[in-house]
Protein backbone atom coordinates (compact mmCIF):
# COMPACT_ATOMS: atom_id res chain seq x y z
CA UNK A 1 0.00 0.00 0.00
CA UNK A 2 1.64 3.49 -1.43
CA UNK A 3 0.12 6.96 -0.93
CA UNK A 4 1.20 9.65 -3.25
CA UNK A 5 0.82 12.94 -1.32
CA UNK A 6 2.45 14.70 -4.23
CA UNK A 7 -0.62 14.15 -6.39
CA UNK A 8 -2.75 15.86 -4.23
CA UNK A 9 -2.68 19.02 -6.61
CA UNK A 10 -1.91 17.45 -9.81
CA UNK A 11 -3.87 14.96 -12.09
CA UNK A 12 -2.80 11.60 -11.12
CA UNK A 13 -2.78 9.58 -14.72
CA UNK A 14 -3.64 5.70 -15.32
CA UNK A 15 -0.84 3.90 -16.15
CA UNK A 16 -0.90 0.18 -18.22
CA UNK A 17 -2.12 -2.35 -16.53
CA UNK A 18 -4.32 -0.17 -13.51
CA UNK A 19 -7.64 0.30 -13.56
CA UNK A 20 -9.04 4.08 -13.20
CA UNK A 21 -10.34 6.32 -10.65
CA UNK A 22 -14.09 6.15 -10.73
CA UNK A 23 -17.10 7.43 -8.30
CA UNK A 24 -19.42 5.38 -7.19
CA UNK A 25 -22.95 5.76 -5.36
CA UNK A 26 -22.99 5.36 -1.14
CA UNK A 27 -26.64 3.88 -0.32
CA UNK A 28 -26.92 2.07 3.15
CA UNK A 29 -29.54 1.69 5.63
CA UNK A 30 -29.46 3.06 9.01
CA UNK A 31 -32.08 2.80 11.23
CA UNK A 32 -34.70 2.17 8.35
CA UNK A 33 -33.25 5.09 6.14
CA UNK A 34 -31.63 5.45 3.02
CA UNK A 35 -28.23 7.25 3.55
CA UNK A 36 -27.03 8.46 0.25
CA UNK A 37 -23.03 10.16 -0.57
CA UNK A 38 -20.30 8.92 -3.15
CA UNK A 39 -17.49 6.33 -3.09
CA UNK A 40 -14.30 7.87 -4.89
CA UNK A 41 -12.31 4.97 -5.68
CA UNK A 42 -8.36 6.14 -6.78
CA UNK A 43 -6.22 4.96 -9.79
CA UNK A 44 -5.28 1.17 -8.94
CA UNK A 45 -3.46 -1.67 -9.74
CA UNK A 46 -5.75 -4.38 -9.59
CA UNK A 47 -5.16 -6.17 -5.81
CA UNK A 48 -3.51 -3.45 -3.90
CA UNK A 49 -5.03 -2.10 -0.15
CA UNK A 50 -6.33 1.16 0.22
CA UNK A 51 -6.44 3.43 3.26
CA UNK A 52 -10.05 4.70 3.32
CA UNK A 53 -11.26 8.49 4.24
CA UNK A 54 -15.17 9.06 5.33
CA UNK A 55 -15.56 13.08 5.10
CA UNK A 56 -18.39 14.66 7.25
CA UNK A 57 -19.59 17.55 5.85
CA UNK A 58 -21.29 20.25 8.28
CA UNK A 59 -24.00 22.58 8.81
CA UNK A 60 -26.51 22.10 7.14
CA UNK A 61 -23.50 21.05 4.56
CA UNK A 62 -22.87 24.22 2.01
CA UNK A 63 -19.13 23.64 2.34
CA UNK A 64 -18.80 19.83 1.42
CA UNK A 65 -14.95 19.48 1.14
CA UNK A 66 -15.76 17.40 -1.92
CA UNK A 67 -12.49 18.61 -3.23
CA UNK A 68 -10.80 16.89 -0.13
CA UNK A 69 -12.60 13.77 -1.15
CA UNK A 70 -11.08 14.61 -4.79
CA UNK A 71 -7.60 15.31 -3.76
CA UNK A 72 -7.01 12.17 -1.52
CA UNK A 73 -8.54 10.21 -4.18
CA UNK A 74 -5.26 11.07 -6.26
CA UNK A 75 -3.42 10.17 -3.13
CA UNK A 76 -4.51 6.67 -2.92
CA UNK A 77 -6.94 6.75 -0.56
CA UNK A 78 -10.45 5.22 -0.97
CA UNK A 79 -12.61 8.08 0.27
CA UNK A 80 -16.81 8.22 1.45
CA UNK A 81 -18.53 11.05 1.48
CA UNK A 82 -22.19 10.50 3.12
CA UNK A 83 -24.79 13.14 3.21
CA UNK A 84 -26.09 12.98 6.88
CA UNK A 85 -29.58 11.71 8.29
CA UNK A 86 -32.35 14.31 7.01
CA UNK A 87 -29.85 16.30 4.80
CA UNK A 88 -29.01 16.40 0.87
CA UNK A 89 -31.43 13.09 -0.27
CA UNK A 90 -31.10 11.22 2.68
CA UNK A 91 -33.68 9.56 4.84
CA UNK A 92 -33.90 9.80 8.37
CA UNK A 93 -33.75 13.09 10.67
CA UNK A 94 -31.00 15.39 11.72
CA UNK A 95 -30.15 15.17 15.24
CA UNK A 96 -26.93 15.60 16.65
CA UNK A 97 -26.45 12.27 18.76
CA UNK A 98 -28.01 10.57 15.27
CA UNK A 99 -24.70 12.17 13.20
CA UNK A 100 -22.32 10.04 15.59
CA UNK A 101 -24.63 7.26 15.62
CA UNK A 102 -24.96 7.05 11.85
CA UNK A 103 -21.39 7.95 11.15
CA UNK A 104 -20.72 4.67 13.53
CA UNK A 105 -23.35 2.83 12.07
CA UNK A 106 -21.10 4.06 8.11
CA UNK A 107 -17.78 2.63 10.12
CA UNK A 108 -18.67 -0.89 10.21
CA UNK A 109 -20.60 -0.65 6.62
CA UNK A 110 -16.96 0.21 5.14
CA UNK A 111 -15.58 -2.25 7.32
CA UNK A 112 -18.03 -5.19 6.50
CA UNK A 113 -16.45 -7.85 4.19
CA UNK A 114 -18.52 -7.05 1.52
CA UNK A 115 -17.59 -3.49 1.39
CA UNK A 116 -13.78 -3.90 2.32
CA UNK A 117 -13.10 -6.69 -0.73
CA UNK A 118 -15.10 -4.87 -3.93
CA UNK A 119 -13.11 -1.63 -2.56
CA UNK A 120 -9.87 -3.10 -1.22
CA UNK A 121 -9.80 -1.32 1.86
CA UNK A 122 -6.99 -1.87 4.49
CA UNK A 123 -9.16 -1.94 7.47
CA UNK A 124 -6.25 -1.06 9.84
CA UNK A 125 -5.82 2.44 7.99
CA UNK A 126 -9.17 3.94 8.50
CA UNK A 127 -10.02 7.73 9.00
CA UNK A 128 -12.18 10.18 9.76
CA UNK A 129 -12.02 14.01 8.45
CA UNK A 130 -15.06 16.11 9.42
CA UNK A 131 -15.51 19.82 9.16
CA UNK A 132 -17.54 22.10 11.18
CA UNK A 133 -20.64 20.07 13.19
CA UNK A 134 -18.68 17.27 10.80
CA UNK A 135 -15.84 18.15 13.21
CA UNK A 136 -17.92 17.48 16.22
CA UNK A 137 -19.10 14.02 14.55
CA UNK A 138 -16.10 12.98 13.70
CA UNK A 139 -14.34 14.04 17.44
CA UNK A 140 -16.94 12.18 18.74
CA UNK A 141 -16.66 8.98 16.73
CA UNK A 142 -13.14 9.00 17.73
CA UNK A 143 -13.79 9.74 21.12
CA UNK A 144 -16.06 5.87 20.81
CA UNK A 145 -14.25 4.14 18.15
CA UNK A 146 -10.49 2.85 18.77
CA UNK A 147 -10.59 1.31 14.49
CA UNK A 148 -10.44 4.87 13.83
CA UNK A 149 -6.37 5.31 13.27
CA UNK A 150 -6.97 9.33 13.26
CA UNK A 151 -9.24 11.93 13.27
CA UNK A 152 -8.71 15.24 11.80
CA UNK A 153 -11.13 18.01 12.39
CA UNK A 154 -11.29 20.98 10.48
CA UNK A 155 -12.62 24.23 12.24
CA UNK A 156 -14.64 21.71 14.36
CA UNK A 157 -17.59 23.22 15.91
CA UNK A 158 -18.43 22.81 19.53
CA UNK A 159 -22.12 23.09 19.64
CA UNK A 160 -22.20 21.26 23.01
CA UNK A 161 -20.24 24.97 24.26
CA UNK A 162 -23.44 27.11 23.73
CA UNK A 163 -25.65 25.09 26.59
CA UNK A 164 -23.33 25.50 29.47
CA UNK A 165 -22.92 28.72 31.63
CA UNK A 166 -21.72 31.61 30.12
CA UNK A 167 -24.13 31.13 27.05
CA UNK A 168 -27.20 32.43 25.78
CA UNK A 169 -28.14 29.29 23.20
CA UNK A 170 -31.17 30.35 21.46
CA UNK A 171 -29.88 33.45 20.85
CA UNK A 172 -26.32 32.85 20.06
CA UNK A 173 -27.41 30.01 17.83
CA UNK A 174 -30.50 31.36 16.30
CA UNK A 175 -28.64 32.21 12.61
CA UNK A 176 -27.31 29.26 12.82
CA UNK A 177 -30.30 27.17 13.05
CA UNK A 178 -32.29 29.40 10.66
CA UNK A 179 -29.87 27.60 8.02
CA UNK A 180 -30.93 24.64 9.09
CA UNK A 181 -34.62 24.79 8.19
CA UNK A 182 -33.55 22.97 5.12
CA UNK A 183 -32.49 19.54 6.85
CA UNK A 184 -35.58 17.24 7.93
CA UNK A 185 -36.11 17.41 11.89
CA UNK A 186 -38.70 15.46 13.93
CA UNK A 187 -40.28 18.92 15.01
CA UNK A 188 -40.19 22.82 14.73
CA UNK A 189 -36.29 23.58 13.77
CA UNK A 190 -35.30 25.99 15.73
CA UNK A 191 -37.00 24.55 18.91
CA UNK A 192 -36.00 20.61 18.53
CA UNK A 193 -32.19 22.19 17.34
CA UNK A 194 -32.18 23.97 21.30
CA UNK A 195 -33.71 21.17 23.33
CA UNK A 196 -31.47 18.32 20.92
CA UNK A 197 -28.55 20.54 21.60
CA UNK A 198 -29.51 20.48 25.25
CA UNK A 199 -30.26 16.94 26.05
CA UNK A 200 -26.66 16.08 24.56
CA UNK A 201 -24.58 18.74 25.49
CA UNK A 202 -23.00 16.64 28.27
CA UNK A 203 -22.01 13.39 25.97
CA UNK A 204 -20.90 15.82 22.65
CA UNK A 205 -18.79 18.35 23.99
CA UNK A 206 -15.21 18.53 22.91
CA UNK A 207 -13.72 19.10 26.21
CA UNK A 208 -15.04 15.81 27.79
CA UNK A 209 -13.38 14.00 24.74
CA UNK A 210 -10.00 15.26 26.03
CA UNK A 211 -9.21 11.85 28.24
CA UNK A 212 -9.58 9.82 24.69
CA UNK A 213 -8.41 11.58 22.21
CA UNK A 214 -5.00 12.13 24.99
CA UNK A 215 -4.30 8.64 23.46
CA UNK A 216 -5.34 9.22 19.70
CA UNK A 217 -3.89 10.65 16.43
CA UNK A 218 -5.63 13.50 15.77
CA UNK A 219 -5.08 16.77 13.68
CA UNK A 220 -7.12 19.86 14.34
CA UNK A 221 -7.31 22.85 11.85
CA UNK A 222 -8.62 26.36 12.97
CA UNK A 223 -9.43 29.15 11.10
CA UNK A 224 -7.75 32.34 12.12
CA UNK A 225 -10.77 34.55 10.41
CA UNK A 226 -13.39 32.11 11.62
CA UNK A 227 -16.10 33.71 13.90
CA UNK A 228 -17.99 30.94 13.75
CA UNK A 229 -15.72 28.40 15.05
CA UNK A 230 -13.09 30.30 16.74
CA UNK A 231 -9.85 28.76 16.78
CA UNK A 232 -9.24 30.03 20.45
CA UNK A 233 -12.27 28.06 22.14
CA UNK A 234 -12.83 25.11 19.75
CA UNK A 235 -9.17 24.00 18.59
CA UNK A 236 -6.67 25.11 20.53
CA UNK A 237 -7.84 24.31 24.50
CA UNK A 238 -8.90 20.69 23.46
CA UNK A 239 -5.74 20.20 21.29
CA UNK A 240 -3.22 21.26 24.04
CA UNK A 241 -5.35 19.50 26.75
CA UNK A 242 -5.29 16.24 25.15
CA UNK A 243 -1.65 16.58 23.72
CA UNK A 244 -0.68 17.59 26.83
CA UNK A 245 -2.38 14.84 28.88
CA UNK A 246 -0.51 12.23 26.47
CA UNK A 247 2.39 10.06 26.27
CA UNK A 248 4.08 11.76 23.53
CA UNK A 249 3.45 8.69 21.36
CA UNK A 250 0.71 9.50 19.19
CA UNK A 251 0.92 12.03 16.35
CA UNK A 252 -1.41 15.03 17.36
CA UNK A 253 -0.92 18.12 15.63
CA UNK A 254 -2.46 21.68 15.47
CA UNK A 255 -2.14 23.71 12.46
CA UNK A 256 -3.82 27.49 12.60
CA UNK A 257 -4.65 28.36 8.85
CA UNK A 258 -5.18 32.04 8.23
CA UNK A 259 -8.86 31.87 6.33
CA UNK A 260 -12.60 31.48 7.51
CA UNK A 261 -14.85 29.03 8.24
CA UNK A 262 -14.69 26.90 4.87
CA UNK A 263 -11.24 27.48 4.97
CA UNK A 264 -12.46 29.13 0.90
CA UNK A 265 -9.36 30.84 0.08
CA UNK A 266 -6.85 27.84 1.23
CA UNK A 267 -7.93 25.00 -0.39
CA UNK A 268 -5.14 23.54 -1.22
CA UNK A 269 -3.22 24.28 1.40
CA UNK A 270 -6.06 22.64 3.35
CA UNK A 271 -5.50 19.79 0.96
CA UNK A 272 -1.88 19.38 1.12
CA UNK A 273 -1.70 19.94 5.38
CA UNK A 274 -4.38 16.55 5.48
CA UNK A 275 -2.64 14.67 2.61
CA UNK A 276 0.70 15.23 4.31
CA UNK A 277 -0.77 14.34 8.17
CA UNK A 278 -2.16 11.34 6.75
CA UNK A 279 1.00 9.99 4.55
CA UNK A 280 3.12 9.83 7.43
CA UNK A 281 0.10 7.56 9.33
CA UNK A 282 -0.64 5.18 6.61
CA UNK A 283 1.83 1.72 6.68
Amino acid sequence: MKIYPEYVAKDRVMQPGQEGSAVDALDFVWKGSRILGQIYVPVHTPGEKHPLAITLHGFPGYTNNQDLDHALRRTGFVTVHPFAPGAWGSEGYYTFDGLVECAMALLDYCKSDEFAEKYSICRDNIFFIGHSMGGMTSINVVKRRPDVKAGVFLAPFDVAQFFFEGHDAEAELAPLFEEGSILRTPGPTQEFFLKNGADTADDLLFMNAVDVLKDRNFLFVGGALDPLAPPATMCEPQYKAAKAKGDGTKKQEYVLINSDHGFNDQRIFLAQTVANYLADLVE
